[in-house]
Parts: structure tokens; C-alpha cells; sequence
């Protein structure tokens, strides 16, 4: 109680002097106070006082600023007053504070009136080796500048910055070839701080740095991008008098990894190189950039770029395990094809009787030389039709006499003249006999060579020689149809010895016998001889759209080629080869079958012409007539053409022929619209002697199209044009009126048939395995729509409709024959 009682007696006393030791006094008003006018704002400044924590500004646009005009609280020096009025006075004072409380105003002091700052105009660059320089027109009253840049075009005050520099600005540390864009801003400090004014960005311009003298290489966009191949695109600029050298680095990765050929270019100016690369993975992104190599010896390069390649679309077969297709087309009601035997086997011998034991030549065709053969002996031949490595009936034999015969002889030490018949699940073997055998036994299998330990093997066949048959119910393991078996007999000793194997022969069973070749024509030469043949092969097949087991038309035939359907009917095209006068337009309804061949007693086809033709070969239909190429007739033994092709017409429902256009030299595909008929004429591919031509058909007058072309086979036509191939491997077009023509593409590989729609071109190609590809008719750009499933195959034709493209696979060779599996498959468009 003391205690307190006397703290209150020593407040009360120092209450009474005046005096509060715990509290600081009120500080003096602020000095030194200036304004300092900018754009939109003013910068206000002062003397600290001392003892104070904080300052108020108060301001207004009348002379006598008061604690009630604008107040600015906790302000600090300097402090910059934003959202004035440009072009007005303002008035300010200030106060310090501190825990005791607020000083007396200070002295008023006015500012100049705030003023606004221009944008920099004429901003200007000028590339160098690693560098661009800026330039631009003065801003009044600004006192520094910024420049802004980026290597995108939307450069901001974020982007990166030169503070504080003035014009002209130099940037330095750059990369040639790479473009930057610039802008640039006034302000009006010499230094870069936190208060000031800045304008706003000028106008953006852009530069590229390059080498010195010009060359500036850059990388430009990829083009005709497919699954497997793409353009790369460069360009640079090459001074006079210097030879330059280029390249294209790519790979799937910024490493590259893969060099093209190197470009030399000598002429001055702008030059853009291009390159294909091929042999590239379908949905793959690569990098490339294209580079040029100085006089220094350094490479120097455009920016990096991607590009990726398409994917396949997937794709479903419609029907397959074709017998040498040939021509095919696409209706409503299905697809309709051609097939034919297109492989034959050789056998000769120096005596009488030839048989398929006697030295086979296989996988020919009519117009075989025979070579190798000596001179003064007599050479006799006959020919078989394969299918599938299955030989068909001999055909009969011919000889040539090159002098008198030399007689031979043989060993015993193993049956010969060993001889295999394929039928139905079945083979015929016979051999001839063996003396002093009791019996035979023979061996086969479905790999080669036989031997003694092979899978198969039948003991005790015969007891003499003669025949025997293999099949289902006979002992052995039983056989299958176009499994292809190898076959070896051999004695056996009355004690059970088996003696030496025969030489080995092999045989595929089959359902169906093939045709005999005949016509078949020989001629002698100097250690050789030439052979020719025809024979009645073919078939007329159709399938479901969606797929499914083929049906077969017709039978019989003989070289059926083109075919064409309508609503009720399919028509094609029977050549008979060499043969003279024995071709045939044909047709069958859709639904039924027939069976024949043309010449043949007991035809059931409907022959559409009432004279023979020679070789017609390409079809066209419109709702009146059959349209038809005719090669001309040829002489069966050189196989050369013995008068000139025709374009022709016959009545849908049989008739009169009538010619449309002849004198012409190997006319090849055709088509039809309502005023005129076109074709292709290759003038059996004599350079520049090739032709598009038409025809109206009202009076038969023809006009050239398009002359001198390079083997021209091919065409389609839309409304307005004629796309055809020349030059060996160029789509190009000319107008249906007639014009100049133009080439749309080059570099394809082979002729085959096109496709058209109303947006693009389709074809195949059979190199690289075969793909399907197509042609933007607006861009010119070649895409692969798909890859074929086999190797070394011949893709026949291409057809589309509104929803799918189809084509047809043909036969695949497997390195000694063509296996005859061909297909027809369709793929989305």
C-alpha cells in the first residue's frame, strides 16, 4: 500500500512540471518537398524528419491544400501518385507522423503539369551474323528506352528485356536462322527504377540473323507426308560466284542421326532444295533441319522442325485364294473378276514321247526360248498349264530337227522314269520296272529332299513295275489338297534289300484338271528353239461387297481380261491370246452360270458380237453399248502384231460391231461419258510415240488429247478431265475439251489402272511390297492409304465407291514359282 501511494505522489509531481519521458514529441512538418510531373502521375519527394514513422500527402488541383482535400496515407519517399489528369496542375503538401501524433503541413508546393510520352514509331531491324540491330524514330521527352524480343510473334513486357538503352540497340548472343520479333517502349528515366512512366509497345517487327553474305539457311515445311515417305523442304540464299553445299539432317530425335545426300548449288539467288526420304515407321514423329556448308568449311543450320507420318487404315480382304487374276470391277451387287491360267511348264527330250519326267522348264510363258541345246540332235517338246505348281495335261508334241539324234543309255541301280499324277486328294505314281525286284517302295513327303527316314512312306507298293495310287484309302498317311508332296521309289531284293532311291519328283493334288495348251509352235535356231501355245483357262467370279465364298460365272474361257457390270449383267473381254479371229465380248447374268468357250461346240455364254474379234482386251459400258479395245491379230509363233487396233462397240444385247476408231497402236484402257470415248494408245511403249486420244461417238471423228507420251497404258476421267500415266511413272491430266496437259505427280512406280472420285486419284504400286495410294486432286498431295500383305506381288487394278477402295492382289512368287493366291480386299476411303 506504501509503495503505491508513492508512485502516485511522483506522477502527479512530473504531471506538474510539464514533462512525459514515456512518449516522444510531435514531429516538424517535412522540408525539401518537390513534385515531379510524369504521364498520368507525379512523383512527390521530401527530407526525411527525424523522429517520424510515416508520412501523409495530401493534394488537389486548387492552390491552399488543407487535411480535407485527396489524403495519402503511409506514404514513403519518393512516392509516385498514379491516375492524374495530364495537362493539370496539382498542388501537394505532407505531414510526419509518429506515436505522438501529426506534424503541421508543410510548406504547398505545385507540380508541373503531367505529361503523356508517345509510343516509338519506326522500329526498324537489320539482321547480322548472330545479332539484330533496332532503330526507331526519338519519342519526345522520353529519356531511355526498352526493347522487348521473343522467337514468338506475341511479344509482351514479359518477354525478354534491354533496359535503358537508346537507338540505334544492337542485340547480340543470337542464333542464325532463327526468326525474332521485337518491340519497344519510351520511358522517361535514364535508369531503370521502380517509379517512372513507360509507353505502351511499339508496333512488332521481326528479323532472322545469318551468316555473312546472305546465305540464311531455313528450314521449310515438310510436304507429301505419307506413311512411309516424306519431302523435306529448305532454303537459302546463295551469293555470287560460290559454290554451296546442302543437306538434310533427320531422325526421331534432335540428334539426327541421319544424313541425305549432299546438294551442290553454283547458281546466285534464293534456292530452295528438296529431298524424299523413305523407309520411314508409319505414326512416327521425326526432327529434321536443313543445312548449308560455308567457305570456311563450317555447317551451318536452319531451325529444328517435326513432322509426322500417317497411320494405315485398317483393311479386310473380300475374298482371296484367286487363280491368276486379271481385270476386276465393283457393282452394287458385289465384286466380279477375271481369272486365268498364267504359268505354263516345258518338258523335252531328244526322243519321241515326251513326259513331265523329261527335263522341265518351269514358270514360262508362250514365246519361250529354249536355250542351251546342241546342235545336231532332234528336239521333241510339249507344254502343261500350272496352276499353283500343279501341271495340267500335256499338251501335243512338236519337234525340231537340228540334225540326226546321238543315242544314250541308262543305269538300273534305281527305278526311273518316275512319274507323279495329281488328281482329287489323290497321286498316281509309276515307274518303270527294275530287274530282278521283288517289290517297290516309295517314300514322300511334304519337304524335300526324301530319303528313307522321311514321314511318309508306303512298303511293298507293287510287285512289279506299273502303278500306283495313293489317295485317302490307300495305306500311307493320307493326302491333302494343294499341299504339294515329293516322292522317291525303290527297289527291294527278294531278301528284303532296298536298293538306291530314284531321283526325285514332286506333285500337288487338285480338285480340278487344268486345260490342255494347244496351238503349240515351235521354231528352230541356233542352239535354241522359241515355243508358243495357247489354251481355254479362264473364269468369270464374283463375291459379296462384304465378303465371302466366290461364286463362279463362267467357265472355260479363253484369256478372259476386262470386265464391266450393269444392274443385270457382266460383261468381259475373251483375248485368246495369239490365236487369230477367236476373240469374243461376252456376258452372263448376274446370278447364273455358263459354261464354254468361244469356238467350242456347246457354248451356253451369250456371245455379244456375230463376227470373231482379235484380241479385245479393255471394256467400257454406258446404258446402250459394250465398248471395247482391239489389239489386232498377231502371228502365233514370234508373237509380233500383224495389223492395228481398233476401239469398237456392240449392242448390251449382242449385235453388229461397229468400229469407232482404228489405225491405232496398242490401244489400252478406256472410258466412256455421254459425248465421247477416250483410251490410252502406249504404241507397245515406243518412246514418245504414245497418245490420249477420244472419239465422239456420235460420228466417230477423234482427236488427239495429248501426243508424244512415253508408253502410255492407263486413264480415268471425272467431269472435267482425263488423268492418265506417262513417262514412265507421271499422273498427269488434260482437260476433256482438249488443252495443255499437266503433270500432277511423278516418281510412281509402274502402270497400273487409276480410280477416280470427285476429291481424289487412286492407284497401286508393287514395288516396296505393294501399297495403295492417292492423289489430292486440290493439293497434288500423294498419300499410302494402305500396304499390300505380300511380297513380290503384282497388284492388278483399283476400283472405289462412296464408302471403300478396292483393289486386287495377284500373284506372289516365292522364289521359284508364282503360287497363283491372289485377293481382293477393300479399305476404308
Amino acid at each position: 500500500m506504501k509503495k503505491h501511494l508513492l508512485l502516485l505522489l511522483i506522477s502527479a509531481v512530473l504531471s506538474a512540471c510539464g514533462s512525459d519521458p514515456i512518449r516522444p514529441s510531435i514531429p516538424s512538418a517535412p522540408t525539401g518537398v518537390t513534385a515531379t510531373a510524369g504521364n498520368g502521375q507525379v512523383i512527390v519527394s521530401w527530407t526525411a524528419v527525424t523522429g517520424a514513422t510515416s508520412y501523409n500527402i495530401y493534394y488537389g488541383t486548387a492552390a491552399g491544400v488543407t487535411t480535407a482535400s485527396t489524403k495519402i496515407t503511409g506514404a514513403t519517399s519518393p512516392k509516385t501518385i498514379t491516375g492524374l489528369t495530364n495537362n493539370t496542375t496539382y498542388y501537394f503538401v505532407l505531414t510526419a507522423l509518429n506515436e505522438s501524433g501529426e506534424s503541421t503541413l508543410s510548406s504547398e508546393v505545385p507540380s508541373s503539369q503531367p505529361t503523356t510520352l508517345t509510343t516509338p514509331a519506326g522500329l526498324s531491324a537489320t539482321p547480322g551474323d548472330g545479332q539484330v540491330t533496332l532503330t526507331w524514330t526519338a519519342v519526345t521527352g522520353a529519356t531511355s528506352y526498352n526493347v522487348y524480343y521473343g522467337t514468338a510473334a506475341g511479344v509482351t513486357t514479359a518477354s525478354t528485356k534491354v533496359a535503358s538503352t537508346a537507338s540505334p540497340c544492337t542485340i547480340t548472343g543470337l542464333t542464325n536462322t532463327t526468326t525474332y520479333y521485337f518491340a519497344v517502349t519510351a520511358t522517361e528515366f535514364t535508369v531503370a527504377s521502380s517509379v517512372g512512366s513507360e509507353t505502351a509497345l511499339s508496333s512488332k517487327v521481326s528479323s532472322t540473323p545469318q551468316l555473312p553474305g546472305g546465305y540464311a539457311p531455313a528450314t521449310g515445311a515438310a510436304i507429301n507426308i505419307t506413311n512411309t515417305y516424306a519431302t523435306l523442304v529448305g532454303s537459302f540464299t546463295n551469293p555470287a560466284s560460290t559454290t554451296t553445299e546442302s543437306r538434310f539432317e533427320w531422325g526421331t530425335t534432335t540428334a539426327y542421326g541421319t544424313n541425305t545426300a549432299s546438294l551442290v548449288y553454283s547458281d546466285p539467288g534464293n534456292i530452295a532444295p528438296s529431298i524424299g526420304i523413305t523407309g520411314l515407321t508409319a505414326g512416327t514423329t521425326y526432327h529434321y533441319r536443313f543445312g548449308i556448308k560455308t567457305s570456311d568449311g563450317s555447317w551451318w543450320y536452319g531451325d529444328d522442325k517435326t513432322f509426322t507420318t500417317t497411320t494405315l487404315t485398317a483393311k479386310s480382304t473380300i475374298v482371296s485364294g484367286l487363280r491368276y487374276p486379271g481385270q476386276f470391277t465393283v457393282a452394287a451387287t458385289g465384286v466380279y473378276w477375271t481369272e486365268g491360267i498364267g504359268s505354263f511348264n516345258l518338258y523335252y527330250n531328244t526322243v519321241t514321247g515326251v513326259t513331265t519326267a523329261h527335263n522341265p522348264v518351269t514358270n514360262v510363258t508362250s514365246g519361250k526360248i529354249v536355250s542351251g541345246l546342241t546342235n545336231g540332235l532332234t528336239y521333241f517338246f510339249k507344254a502343261a498349264a500350272v496352276d499353283n505348281g500343279v501341271a495340267g495335261t500335256l499338251s501335243s508334241e512338236v519337234s525340231a530337227s537340228l540334225t540326226a539324234a546321238v543315242p544314250g543309255g541308262g543305269q538300273l541301280a534305281a527305278p526311273t522314269n518316275v512319274n507323279v499324277t495329281a488328281s482329287d486328294a489323290s497321286v498316281t505314281v509309276s515307274w518303270t520296272a527294275v530287274a530282278g525286284a521283288a517289290s517297290y517302295n516309295i517314300y514322300y513327303d511334304t519337304v524335300t529332299p526324301v530319303s528313307t527316314l522321311s514321314l511318309y512312306n508306303k512298303i511293298g507298293a507293287v510287285s512289279g513295275g506299273g502303278v500306283y495310287i495313293l489317295s485317302p484309302g490307300a495305306g500311307g498317311a493320307p493326302l491333302a489338297n494343294l499341299t504339294k508332296y515329293y516322292f522317291r521309289v525303290a527297289a527291294v531284293s527278294a531278301g528284303a534289300v532296298v536298293g538306291a532311291l530314284s531321283a526325285e519328283v514332286g506333285v500337288t493334288p487338285h480338285v480340278a484338271a487344268l486345260a490342255t495348251p494347244y496351238w503349240l509352235g515351235i521354231t528352230a535356231g541356233n542352239t535354241q528353239v522359241t515355243l508358243t501355245w495357247t489354251a481355254e483357262t479362264g473364269v468369270v467370279k464374283s463375291a459379296p461387297l462384304a465378303g465371302g465364298a466366290a461364286t463362279t460365272l463362267a467357265s472355260g474361257l479363253s484369256h478372259p481380261f476386262g470386265i464391266a457390270v450393269n444392274a443385270t449383267n457382266v460383261f468381259w473381254a475373251e483375248q485368246n491370246s495369239t490365236s487369230t479371229g477367236r476373240g469374243a465380248v461376252r456376258t452372263v447374268l448376274i446370278g447364273g452360270t455358263c459354261v464354254g468357250a468361244v469356238g467350242i461346240a456347246g457354248t451356253t455364254c451369250t456371245t455379244l458380237n456375230t463376227t470373231p474379234l482379235n484380241n479385245p482386251q479393255y471394256i467400257a459400258l454406258d446404258a446402250t453399248n459394250v465398248y471395247f479395245t482391239e489389239l489386232g491379230t498377231f502371228d502365233t509363233v514370234s508373237g509380233m502384231r500383224l495389223s492395228d487396233g481398233t476401239i469398237n462397240k456392240v449392242p448390251l444385247a449382242g449385235g453388229a460391231v461397229t468400229q469407232l476408231a482404228t489405225g491405232l497402236n496398242g490401244p489400252q484402257t478406256i472410258a466412256v461419258d455421254a459425248t465421247n470415248i477416250y483410251w490410252a494408245e502406249n504404241a507397245n511403249a515406243v518412246a514418245g510415240a504414245g497418245f490420249v486420244k477420244k472419239a465422239l461417238l456420235a460420228n466417230s471423228s477423234i482427236a488427239a488429247l495429248v501426243s508424244q507420251l512415253s508408253g502410255s497404258q492407263n486413264i480415268t476421267l471425272d467431269s472435267t478431265d482425263v488423268y492418265y500415266w506417262s513417262a514412265y511413272g507421271a499422273l498427269s491430266k488434260v482437260a476433256i475439251g482438249g488443252g495443255n496437259a499437266v503433270e500432277v505427280t511423278s516418281g510412281m512406280s509402274g502402270t497400273q489402272p487409276l480410280a477416280i472420285d470427285t476429291a481424289n486419284v487412286y492407284w497401286t504400286e508393287n514395288t516396296n511390297g505393294g501399297t495403295v495410294k492417292k492423289l489430292n486432286k486440290s493439293t497434288r498431295n500423294v498419300s499410302i492409304i494402305v500396304g499390300l500383305d505380300c511380297t513380290w506381288c503384282t497388284a492388278l487394278g483399283i476400283a472405289q465407291d462412296a464408302t471403300y477402295v478396292y483393289w486386287m492382289e495377284g500373284d506372289t512368287f516365292d522364289g521359284t514359282k508364282w503360287t497363283g493366291v491372289g485377293a481382293i480386299k477393300k479399305v476404308a476411303k
